[in-house]
């Protein structure tokens, strides 16, 4: 009957590490998402930076004339 037991034992503790598992892969997920957006936002930010920069090159442009 320990035989059983031990083995019920281990099995838990397999179960419960796995779980564990999984909810270490849903937070390397969500890592993943929340990377891939910030990338997104960065390109972004840069396209914006550089619009402004043009905006300003053509208004310096502009006032000096």
């Amino acid at each position: 009957m320990a035989s059983i037991m031990d083995r019920l034992m281990r099995l838990k503790e397999a179960v419960d590490e796995l779980w564990m598992l999984k909810e270490l892969l849903m937070i390397i997920e969500y890592c993943e998402y929340s990377l891939h957006h910030l990338k997104k936002d960065i390109t972004n930010l840069k396209k914006t930076q550089e619009r402004l920069r043009e905006m300003i090159r053509h208004k310096y442009k502009e006032d000096k004339l």
